[in-house]
């Protein structure tokens, strides 16, 4: 069992354990697939193997978030003002009502206006950090080659970025990250690739904010552009 200890110097507690639920929730569904067991908590006297930093301390420019080691511990730091909202934003589809004639036939069917609109909050970036550290603690684990024989870093809510689902905590719509399941990085994984089933392939370029890197033998990043073929 990994234990995550999710502090913060920035935000109320009650806020800080309503984003520790949504994470325990989603560590139930995502974990299990990857053979791992990992529970957070806001309780300093647990000995923990990660930290979440919920601060502005460290922040990097440009970033909502990031994992780093520091003194051997996976450590992730999370900003509230660069994110600028705790829990994220939803709103349902909206469809156009059915056109019916004067005897009560359809004579046009209801229309999509928009679907489902998710906006990040604080709650998104710690549980995308949390999975990311549960992947690849020392941020250098890498994929089996694509078919290019490029190997990835593995960086689960990175490669489905833009896909989310959202976790009712204390009536507080909670914005979830989409991360990908171990089938999305094997050219002979069979679906689901990811949490949400939204990718339809092994190594899948196309989710709506997609990005990722390879790695060499050499330690030399590339990045892997969006929509680029990297399957079978």
């Amino acid at each position: 069992m990994t234990t995550i200890y999710v502090t913060t110097d920035s935000i109320p507690a009650i806020d800080l354990a309503n984003c520790v639920e949504a994470l325990n929730r989603t560590l139930l569904k995502w974990c299990p697939k990857w053979n791992l067991t990992a529970t957070a908590t806001t309780d300093p006297k647990i000995k923990a193997d990660m930290v979440i930093k919920v601060t502005d301390i460290n922040r990097h420019t440009g970033a909502y978030g990031y994992h780093t080691v520091e003194n051997k511990i996976p450590t992730a730091y999370c900003s509230p003002r660069a994110i600028g909202r705790t829990y994220g934003h939803f709103t349902p589809a909206l469809w156009t009502k059915p056109k019916k004639n004067l005897l009560g036939k359809v004579v046009a069917p209801a229309q999509m206006v928009h679907d489902n609109l998710y906006t990040e909050g604080l709650v998104t970036v710690i549980i995308h950090e949390a999975l990311e550290m549960l992947a690849d603690a020392n941020i250098n684990t890498v994929s089996k080659p694509d078919v290019t024989g490029a190997q990835w870093l593995i960086e689960v809510c990175d490669h489905v970025s833009g896909s989310y689902s959202v976790e009712v905590v204390q009536g507080n719509n909670c914005i979830v990250p989409n991360a990908t399941l171990p089938n999305y990085y094997d050219l002979n994984g069979v679906a689901p690739f990811d949490l949400l089933g939204l990718s339809k392939t092994p190594f899948d370029t196309n989710a709506p904010k997609f990005y990722g890197y390879s790695k060499d033998a050499k330690g030399v990043l590339t990045a892997i552009p969006k929509g680029s073929i990297r399957h079978a």
